[in-house]
């Protein structure tokens, strides 16, 4: 298993260690159920919906040419 150091603020390492000692917990194992909880695997919230927000005529799709104008590739 990895270790990780991370500097906190005071008042928030006091809630924290308060709220792992309600859950009879170590603090390091209720930080790591905090973080399991969060899906920090996915794009952020409301990211998708960016995409095509941009309206600006300068914004656009640069030309990508013909499948034939393409660089030539060896046979497997």
């Amino acid at each position: 298993m990895s270790q990780v150091t991370i500097y906190l603020q005071d008042n928030l390492i006091s809630k924290l260690k308060k709220r792992a000692q309600l859950k009879k917990e170590s603090l390091s194992k209720y930080i790591t159920s905090i973080l399991e909880k969060k899906e920090i695997d996915e794009w952020p919230e409301k990211y998708l919906s960016l995409c095509g927000s941009i309206k600006e005529d300068n914004f656009v799709r640069a030309h990508q040419g013909s499948y034939e104008q393409d660089v030539t590739r060896k046979e497997m």
